[in-house]
């Protein structure tokens, strides 16, 4: 599952613009199988127990086919899609770049030559034009994908085979809908929003589609929260969307097993783990299903990787080094944004005959020997109090291990996230099921953390509570938890820089060593603020000593010179550089001009009991 705002005014209008007309008869129960004719999608449908808040509180029956003048109404305008009345206050609006110009531009004096004028034209426009567009949030788009194996059983099987997948798939995304409702939908109240409270329910509309802009199978709904709710006195007020973004990594991984759950509860399959390369979690994907038949249907994702491999490159050529977890799914984004293809939509049964047509040229065998390979058999579901202590205690030792990998502190969604990860390749009995399973492993990971939130100040009065008994004025979900063995490390790491019996290089060791770079290398000529910082470093005596600065502040010149005086001072190969994968080691020693090995890789040799030397 992914997530994206969506604007207000007409930013609705992607959803809308490849739905086929006359299509608002049609039984949603059929809108994913094989007898759908049009050319185009299915019509959206109006979901959340928010929907009986609206036309004055006679409701909105769940279901109902969504149009464009309802989108219209609650997306662009923020109304009412039954009786067009304001839910609320009016989104806000913000002046365009061309306003904010033409503003600027009026208030320059009248007695500048042309020459300062157009100057001054051209500073404003850049300025301008630079700066992030504002708009205000209208919903949030959230984006159910089915596992590409799922995709692929879908496209290639019978009609039934379709209905179950597609059968799982709805049940899946209707389940995190009430996870979201129950859990991690709030609003915000009292001055300057400083409660969170909850909610009557969401707003959605949910837009079935079926493939890629490159044409391949691609089962996924977007469902468009809006950013109107009530409260618990009946006013429309703002979603609390920081609420829904930490929570959305944990639904995603929670949408994916709750899928698998309900499609192993519908046809014979299994599921595992197929790996994905370095900085990329495990794919979740169905047995029998191969690796050539992902690839073949997989073209927008070549695309996303070919661009993706261009921009890793003037990554690593800027910085210096890998990017972070974080940094690379930025630019997964901005790769997938920069590649996309035009949309172009063609009849369902169209797309099945090309798809199984390409699947028989790449296997050599028929469409239905393929399907019979990955329907072979399902692992018997089991109920979430019947798993065993011993187990659930594995699930969430699993789950702090993870997540210790990836971050210091986590939350609760961070933990449900990972629990989810932990226990997928267990089949559960249904949904609730799933939740009670997930919500055991969270609370047995959570007994052995460590709280680093302070206790509240003070007692919140019963009108000031949820009604889980935490107060309005807090966060829950926010809560920072660690391990204590998180907390020794950090300990240990901390009183390394008070321990001053390292050795040292004098200035005189710096000098020389700085003389004897070639001219035009890294490290021959610093700044000011370069050489107190080599200075600092080579003379602290401490055990450990951190150099932070901005991307561009010439980190790595810095250190190439400090590498340089402690070789002079200590011995050519006195240093050995430590890099957190083998890729950004050869980095960062081609970088320095010395040894430099992956981090995991020379604590493992350095430290392991090797009973034969050789």
């Amino acid at each position: 599952m992914s997530l994206a705002r969506l604007s207000a005014g007409s930013g609705y209008r992607y959803l809308l613009k490849h739905t086929a007309c006359g299509d608002c008869a049609r039984e949603a129960g059929t809108s994913l199988t094989s007898y759908y004719a049009e050319s185009g999608y299915p019509a959206g449908r109006w979901s959340g127990t928010g929907l009986a808040g609206l036309n004055g509180g006679s409701g909105l029956a769940a279901g109902t086919a969504v149009t464009e003048e309802t989108m219209a109404a609650l997306y662009g305008r923020g109304h009412d899609p039954v009786t067009g009345s304001a839910l609320g206050r009016a989104y806000p609006t913000y002046r365009t770049a061309d306003e904010r110009v033409a503003e600027a531009i009026s208030k320059l004096p009248a007695a500048d030559t042309e020459a300062v004028r157009r100057a001054a034209i051209e500073a404003i426009e850049t300025r301008e034009r630079a700066r992030p567009m504002k708009a205000a949030v209208a919903g949030f788009d959230l984006t159910f994908t089915v596992p590409k194996s799922a995709s692929v059983l879908w496209a290639l099987g019978d009609p039934a085979t379709q209905q179950a997948v597609a059968d799982a798939h709805r049940e899946a995304v209707t389940s995190v809908l009430h996870l979201i409702e129950e859990r991690f939908l709030h609003t915000r109240v009292g001055a300057h929003s400083c409660a969170q409270v909850a909610t009557r329910g969401m707003l959605a509309a949910g837009f079935d589609h079926w493939d890629t802009r490159t044409g391949d199978p691609n089962l996924h709904t977007h469902v468009v929260i809006a950013n109107k709710v009530q409260g618990p006195d009946g006013r429309w007020r703002s979603v609390d969307g920081q609420a829904i973004y930490h929570a959305a990594v944990a639904c995603s991984e929670v949408y994916d097993t709750l899928l698998a759950d309900a499609l192993a509860a519908r046809l014979p399959l299994t599921w595992g783990l197929r790996d994905r390369g370095d900085r990329r979690n495990p794919a979740f994907e169905i047995h029998g299903i191969e690796d050539r038949l992902l690839t073949l249907f997989s073209a927008r994702s070549g695309q996303i990787e070919t661009h993706l491999r261009g921009l890793l490159a003037d990554f690593t050529a800027e910085y210096g080094r890998d990017p972070t977890r974080r940094e690379m799914l930025r630019l997964r984004q901005q790769a997938t944004l920069a590649s996309r293809p035009d949309k172009t939509v063609a009849p369902l049964p169209t797309l099945f005959t090309r798809w199984r047509t390409q699947a028989t040229a790449a296997t050599g065998r028929p469409i239905e020997v393929t399907v019979a390979g990955a329907l072979r058999g399902a692992p018997s579901p089991v109920q979430a109090d019947a798993v065993p202590a011993e187990l659930m205690e594995r699930f969430a030792q699993a789950t702090l291990v993870a997540l210790g990998e990836r971050r210091s502190t986590w939350t609760r969604p961070n933990l449900l996230a990972e629990a989810a990860r932990a226990t997928r390749l267990l089949r559960v009995a249904g949904p609730s099921e799933r939740i009670a399973l997930l919500d055991r492993v969270v609370d047995a990971a959570l007994s052995a953390c460590v709280s680093l939130d302070p206790p509240e100040v003070f007692t919140s009065p019963a009108r000031f509570r949820r009604a889980d008994g935490t107060s309005a004025f807090t966060r829950p979900d926010e809560h920072a938890f660690t391990t204590t063995a998180v907390l020794a490390a950090e300990a240990r790491l901390l009183a390394g820089t008070t321990i001053l019996d390292a050795p040292c290089v004098d200035t005189e060791d710096l000098a020389a060593a700085a003389a004897r770079i070639p001219p035009g290398a890294p490290g021959r000529r610093l700044s000011a603020d370069q050489q107190a910082a080599v200075a600092a470093i080579a003379s602290s005596g401490r055990r450990i000593d951190v150099l932070v600065g901005p991307a561009g502040t010439g980190k790595t010149r810095t250190l190439r010179a400090l590498r340089a005086g402690w070789d002079h001072a200590h011995g050519r190969g006195s240093v050995i550089g430590l890099a957190p994968s083998s890729t950004a080691a050869a980095e960062l020693a081609a970088a320095l001009g010395t040894t430099c090995e992956n981090t995991a890789k020379w604590l493992h040799e350095s430290t392991r009991d090797d009973p034969d030397p050789r």
